[in-house]
């Protein structure tokens, strides 16, 4: 049994988004793809019509970091997201699209995640069509695929709070590393991946654990995604799961990632 439950796009980095020009960028993007948000607000309460000039307007000039506030878009036109975008120091794009979008608009979720990146240069991040292999939800899923599924889109749902202490969860379906993290995994490393790794013009490295990743099937999805790991896992880097009743509970950071908040 498969059940699709959405799609994310998580990109993690040190591009202010307090900072209007930032934000402008990224709002851009949704726009010249035809995704301009419905709704906006600084509250997941807050859903008021959008306007470009009221958005960023309520940034502070000069650039000034917000107290754990985000910005929140909606879109409820397809293709449906809600989105967050960190104000604060630690800088966050998430995309969340619910219900699954049709299979005809996943290579767009795709395309909008290279573009999010390209303007956003993120340090890690990741993007996805979520999937989940048990027959019940509530139950721990089982050791090999169902856990291995689990655990891979793990990586496109890392919200901040798990980010900023643990960091990277490892590959998603399609993930981006920038200079930050492909100095501390090794480029050489990075570039000799059994996938499909690709420099970017930016300076980071997109990995695809296939060629369009949003056209394949799952079991290919999965044996990729474990040879990755499997390469990368000496570095010593990525985070690691800590389980409670077979659950994914917590991340163990890695013992040599380093943080960019670390002295």
């Amino acid at each position: 049994m498969t059940t699709l439950f959405g799609a994310r796009i998580a990109l993690h980095g040190a591009t202010p988004l307090y900072d209007r020009k930032n934000l402008e960028r990224v709002l851009d993007v949704l726009e010249a793809r035809g995704l301009v948000p419905q709704k906006a607000g600084l509250d997941e309460r807050e859903r008021k019509p959008y306007d470009r000039a009221a958005t960023t307007g309520r940034l502070a000039e000069p650039p000034t970091p917000f107290r754990q506030t985000q910005m929140y878009l909606w879109r409820t036109a397809a293709l449906k997201y809600e989105a967050s975008l960190a104000l604060w120091d630690s800088a966050y794009v998430g995309f969340d699209f619910k219900p699954t979008p049709p299979a005809s608009d996943w290579a767009r979720i795709f395309d909008l995640a290279d573009a999010l990146a390209e303007c956003f240069q993120p340090d890690w991040g990741a993007a996805g069509i979520r999937f989940d292999l048990r027959d019940d939800l509530k139950r721990a899923p089982a050791q090999g695929d169902e856990l291995d599924a689990d655990l891979m889109h793990s990586a496109t749902a890392v919200f901040p709070v798990d980010y900023v202490s643990a960091g990277p969860l490892g590959l998603g379906p399609r993930t981006y590393i920038g200079s930050f993290f492909a100095d501390q995994l090794g480029r050489d490393r990075i570039e000799s991946l059994p996938l499909v790794v690709d420099k970017l013009a930016w300076g980071g490295y997109r990995i695809d654990l296939v060629a369009e990743p949003w056209a394949a099937e799952i079991p290919a999805l999965l044996e990729a995604w474990r040879r990755g790991m499997a390469h990368l896992r000496d570095a010593n880097v990525l985070a690691t799961p800590v389980f409670d009743l077979g659950h994914v509970g917590g991340w163990k950071r890695g013992t040599n990632m380093r943080r960019r908040t670390d002295r």
